[in-house]
């Protein structure tokens, strides 16, 4: 039985309305997130069908939803999604959907037996799982008020985030995690106890308005006071709740919570976009008939970066603890994944894709094979407790109607270890797969397993330029740098010498230069550097402070772009430089510091830059045998990085050499047709096509004198313009002398019609007189 797209955009669209009744919910949606206003606190009883859901977009040049259930892609929307909005798109801005729902599993053997009895059962907890009925999902995510979607990053103004660093000056390094505890002990209840707003109640506003010390104290209704009621809201059965839950009644509750002055303020930032967000699977009443919850509370983290990673990958990091009173034995992890891969407008795209897997790279992956333009989707284990190698990993595809129903069939599933034979990329099917890995060691209660994952997406699977393979290798080894960054060289000084229809380019490094010099970039975290002899000089005179890692410098590359605009896909390659040295990178042609490009066109704008790149990453993981023989390393190479081509990018304008005598003056082009293309692509200078306009027409006047006045009349002698041209002020603009663009408007702003007009041109060298042609 297969699926139709359409019918499961119906059967989300039931769904949704089933949740908004039952949980009193009204949805929200914006650009980046999808809110909830909650009417009461949450009835007891509640399962994870009712409970209200809210969502996170995460990702710069990959896109992907986040639900505060477990749940990521469309799925994190309550089964709905709003009209348009891809669950995660690749490339961005491209309408190429990827993910229908996707979500962890965490299973494991508990004892539910009364003491001094036995009675074994296998619970699975799910995230995200579709079993032939609709979706189902075990997590409960906003239980309390600090259970709920918060963001920071590297760039963060506003919160101390420097990785690594004493940002607060307290003595420690990172030493707070950002999880609402006080791990560092500066929290001081007298005076940063204000709830989890962070705000006073002298400052806040509720619904029966501001502060007052007498008839209104608490103006939000958050603080815990037991024997109080909270005015501002109503139970599940129509009356006022008393102010006795701290959970959700955060102030003056003795918790160190989200948002306090003094709380999780020296945690240090992984990546630009840290998304977190936690949630539980602890309910009285489960979704899935004879479900039993494990008692585990996940807190999930999730990476994205856009300039120091432009791969399409965001990792996906779960802590997840033991908040019950039972162990959880022979615990294994799985992530469960219905892809929806191609285009989002095309009809049955479910129908068109394949999945498979990459034993060395522990990746499960979809992709399809039949619409274009399409992307793949991939989930990559990147680390957990026990070394990769040491795992039993399961990856089993399967349709709807063969989905496994009980946590038992779930449970054997996720353990068995079966590798199932890769779809045909001619399959039809609606298929979804299961990733899974295990056993981990016994989970008394408090204690915490973290599992890392990444998502991952590519240009194609293992072919062209940026390949989901790629980009999982590079997801890898930074998890085993630690998130380190590469260090990326800084694009050197570049400088510019006009001359007859050739430019020289000079980018040495001299010391004053506000650029650092390239050569000496230096990168702690790079292993296959510091394995050279200490008498290398990638080695040798390590910067002060500094005695692990090397050098990584490998080369500049020389770029030019014959764009009117500054686009930077726009830039070709022109020169690659790189060390001649014994490691057998690159070409080894050697570094030079200076190009003379020349033959180039008169009066055309050109743009020149020159990077920095270093040598390859290599990083060594453990591959097991799908087959169970012996573990090997492998070394994973991932792509050199370079400098930004902006950095240092000039602009030079071909110049016409200036009059030296009278008589030399032309007007380009000479007749003007308003019916010829003069844009960019047309090898004009009237910019892009797409954006040309009737705004963009000009003409040239060409090799002026140095300083010259030009006057514009129509036949009839009437004057039309005025332009004032001088080769100094145009230079100092970065604009090329010899010449002078006028914009065909008369000096009153109006279009000049069709005909013979007559100019002038004065100077110190005299006056020219000549005439050019308009045919509209």
């Amino acid at each position: 039985m297969t699926s139709s797209f359409a019918h499961r955009s119906m059967m989300k669209m039931f769904a949704v309305m089933a949740v908004l009744i039952a949980g009193g919910v009204s949805i929200a949606v914006t650009q980046e997130t999808v809110s909830f206003s909650r009417k009461g606190s949450f009835p007891k009883g509640v399962s994870a069908a009712t409970a209200p859901i809210i969502q996170a977009k995460q990702g710069f040049n990959i896109n992907l939803w986040l639900g505060s259930n477990g749940t990521i892609g469309q799925g994190a929307f309550t089964d709905f999604h709003p009209p348009g909005d891809i669950g995660c798109e690749y490339p961005v801005n491209s309408r190429i959907e990827h993910l229908f729902g996707a979500g962890i599993w965490i299973g494991a053997a508990i004892d539910t037996g009364r003491p001094g009895q036995t009675q074994r059962i296998y619970s699975v907890t799910t995230g995200y799982d579709w079993g032939g009925q609709g979706p189902r999902r075990e997590m409960y995510g906003h239980q309390t008020a600090r259970d709920t979607f918060f963001r920071t990053s590297i760039y963060d103004l506003h919160t101390p985030n420097r990785r690594g660093e004493d940002d607060d000056a307290d003595g420690g390094v990172d030493e707070d995690e950002l999880d609402g505890y006080d791990n560092d002990h500066d929290w001081v209840m007298v005076t940063d106890d204000v709830g989890a707003d962070g705000t006073a109640d002298s400052l806040e506003v509720g619904c029966l308005g501001p502060f007052n010390v007498l008839t209104n104290p608490d103006p939000a209704f958050d603080n815990y006071e037991t024997g109080k009621l909270d005015l501002c809201r109503i139970d599940g059965l129509g009356n006022h709740p008393r102010k006795n839950n701290k959970d959700f009644y955060t102030e003056h509750n003795g918790i160190a919570d989200h948002g306090e002055p003094n709380v999780d303020e020296d945690y240090g930032a992984v990546s630009e976009s840290d998304v977190y967000v936690g949630y539980k699977d602890i309910f009285s009443n489960p979704q899935v008939a004879g479900h039993v919850p494990l008692g585990i509370s996940v807190f999930q983290k999730s990476y994205a970066w856009r300039n120091f990673v432009k791969e399409p990958f965001i990792v996906m990091e779960y802590s997840i603890v033991n908040v019950g009173n039972r162990i959880l034995d022979s615990v294994f992890i799985g992530f469960f994944v219905d892809p929806l891969v191609g285009p989002f407008d095309v009809a049955n795209i479910p129908d068109h894709k394949y999945v498979a897997y990459l034993s060395e790279l522990r990746t499960g992956y979809a992709n399809n094979a039949i619409d274009r333009p399409s992307t793949p989707i991939g989930v990559t284990v990147l680390g957990t407790p026990r070394p990769l190698e040491s795992l039993r990993y399961t990856f089993y595809w399967n349709t709807f109607v063969n989905n496994p129903g009980t946590d038992l069939d779930h449970y054997e599933r996720m353990a068995s270890g079966e590798i199932k034979p890769d779809q045909p990329n001619t399959a039809g099917d609606d298929t979804q797969f299961l990733f899974a890995f295990g056993p981990f060691k016994t989970m008394a209660p408090a204690e915490t397993l973290k599992v890392t994952f990444a998502i991952v997406s590519g240009d194609g699977v293992e072919v062209g330029a940026n390949p989901l393979v790629t980009n999982a290798r590079k997801a890898l080894a930074m998890f085993s740098n630690g998130y380190r960054l590469p260090a990326v060289p800084p694009s050197p000084p570049l400088r510019v010498a006009k001359g007859d229809r050739r430019v020289t380019l000079n980018w040495d490094w001299r010391l004053g230069d506000r650029f650092s010099d390239p050569l000496q970039t230096w990168d702690d975290s790079d292993k296959f550097v510091e394995s050279l002899p200490p008498s290398h000089w990638r080695r040798a005179n390590p910067p002060a402070g500094h005695s692990r890692g090397g050098r990584i410098f490998e080369g500049f590359r020389l770029w030019r772009s014959e764009s009117p605009d500054f686009v930077p896909a726009s830039f070709t390659l022109l020169r690659q430089y790189d060390v001649d040295d014994d490691l057998g990178f690159e070409f080894g042609t050697g570094i030079q510091y200076e190009f003379i490009d020349s033959n180039l066109t008169v009066g055309k704008l050109y743009r020149y830059a020159v990077t920095s790149f270093s040598i390859p990453r290599v990083t060594i993981v453990t591959i097991p045998d799908p087959n169970g023989g012996p573990v090997r390393q492998d070394t994973i190479t991932t792509p050199n990085v370079e400098s930004d081509v902006g950095t240092n990018a000039v602009e030079v304008q071909m110049p016409f050499s200036p009059s030296a005598r009278v008589g030399e003056v032309k007007v380009v082009p000479n007749p003007y047709r308003t019916d010829v293309d003069y844009t960019f692509e047309q090898g004009g200078w009237e910019g892009y096509s797409k954006f040309w306009s009737e705004n963009e027409r000009v003409i040239w006047f060409t090799h002026l004198p140095e300083v010259a006045l030009i006057k514009i009349f129509s036949l009839t002698g009437d004057h039309v313009a005025t332009l004032r041209h001088d080769d100094a002020a145009r230079t100092s603009r970065g604009k090329a002398e010899g010449q002078e663009e006028w914009n065909l408007l008369s000096d009153s702003g109006r279009a000049i019609a069709s005909g013979i007009y007559l100019f002038t041109v004065e100077s110190i060298l005299g006056t020219q007189l000549g005439k050019f042609v308009i045919i509209r």
